[in-house]
């Protein structure tokens, strides 16, 4: 019988809890996915996980910038995210370097994503404008 993929994530946030993770773990994983042929739903099942960390307190927001971050940016993004999560016992933020970004921030956590990105805000504008 195919274990259902909340079950799976249940699993791997119990033995990650806190964002730790045992050595070897995640190859274990990766095996299992493979095996069973269900590697096509990682993203989901990481998503998964994100959503019980972030139900214990822990959430985990990647940002994607073309620059680096400044430390006055991560508070601020920080200061968002507990709006959103007001629970958070602790916010783990992942900078990622994305250079098909113009400029601004693409922030990600489980279940939420705000695209604070010169992109976003040029492409709403060129929608605005057509509609005139």
């Amino acid at each position: 019988m195919k274990t259902s993929l909340t079950h799976l994530a249940s699993i791997i946030s119990l033995k990650t809890k806190g964002g730790k993770m045992p050595d070897g773990y995640a190859k274990e994983i990766a095996a299992y996915l493979l095996d069973e042929g269900r590697t096509g739903e990682l993203s989901s099942l990481l998503r998964s996980v994100q959503e019980d960390w972030a139900q214990d307190g822990l959430v985990e927001a990647t940002i994607a910038s073309a620059f680096d971050i400044t430390d006055s940016t991560k508070a601020d993004i920080e200061t968002e995210i507990r709006k959103i999560y007001p629970s958070a016992k602790k916010i783990r933020l992942i900078a990622e370097h994305d250079p098909s970004l113009i400029g601004g921030v693409r922030i990600s956590t489980a279940n939420n994503q705000m695209d604070l990105t010169i992109s976003s805000k040029l492409s709403k504008f060129k929608q605005l404008t057509a509609l005139s």
